[in-house]
């Protein structure tokens, strides 16, 4: 758990609307901004005006989560347009604290989940201007999860993972210089 420092992840995909499903579902989010799912549990990442989210995604897979315990859910997200490009930024806007359903603060996961980029390329997940961590991974009532960050994510603000009995895998992590 490192202040303001990143890690750095890799992940992979292609760009594509949002999707919904019940089981094992994907969720592509096409909106960098920090709004939450309209309706979690309708099987679709729709915020009030029909974007999908990180947050929004991350709602949506715990509500779905809720009712099919085992599932698996990728959520894919737009990494940096090039190689030399700075990674794309998602900003954590929403503060607040004190609940687990994603709605505020950090970005809780309470699902088996896979989270990645669609290109490959870096995406930087930031929560530094809400004074908190990015990622807290809370184990579900019906048992421990799986937390699978692949490709290049990069976490930033008060810590990056807070992980209560639960399985978290990143492949592969590097800290560039620059972040450490």
């Amino acid at each position: 758990m490192v202040g303001a420092a990143a890690v750095l992840v890799l992940l992979a995909g292609s760009w594509s609307p949002a999707q919904s499903a019940a089981d094992d579902a994907s969720y592509v989010v096409d909106d960098p901004s920090d709004v939450a799912d309209d309706t979690p549990g309708d099987s679709f990442c729709k915020t009030a005006d029909n974007h999908c989210t990180l947050r929004a995604a991350i709602m949506e897979a715990n509500a779905q989560y809720a009712g099919h315990p085992g599932a698996v859910y990728t959520i894919s997200l737009p990494g940096a347009p090039t190689v030399f490009s700075p990674p794309r930024v998602y900003t954590l806007t929403i503060a607040g604290s004190g609940e687990n359903l994603a709605a505020t603060g950090d970005l809780d996961i309470k699902a088996n989940l896979v989270l990645r980029t669609t290109n490959g390329q870096p995406a930087l997940v930031s929560a530094s201007g809400i004074g908190d961590r990015v990622f807290h991974i809370v184990q579900p009532a019906s048992g421990p999860i799986n937390v699978t960050f692949q490709n290049n994510i990069i976490a930033q603000g008060c810590s990056h993972f807070i992980a209560e009995p639960s399985s978290v895998s990143v492949s592969p992590l590097s800290l560039p210089s620059q972040y450490s």
